[in-house]
């Protein structure tokens, strides 16, 4: 599932990143996991950033509707994720 999440969000939403975040931009999925005691996925990540300004308007707001269309595009129509985002420049 990991594997799949991150070439969804860089080959296919790849134009949708760098509009966001600026040239350069990719995401690297570290782990998805099952909360059982929430009942939630966990989906913890690490957003490269390529233009910092573009950045500060959008936050990670910009990411969480990537990978919901993402999540989506999975089959994931009515299962709820938590975004757990770390970001470095590159």
């Amino acid at each position: 599932m990991k594997k799949a999440l991150s070439h969804l969000i860089n080959k296919l939403f790849k134009e949708e990143l760098e509009v966001l975040y600026g040239n350069g931009t990719s995401v690297e999925v570290n782990e998805v996991i099952y909360s059982t005691n929430k009942r939630i996925y966990v989906i913890n990540c690490k957003l490269y950033i390529g233009d910092v300004k573009l950045y500060e308007e959008i936050w990670e707001s910009g990411l969480n509707f990537v990978l919901e269309e993402c999540w989506k595009y999975m089959g994931f129509h009515n299962k709820k994720f938590l975004l757990h985002i770390t970001f470095e420049l590159t």
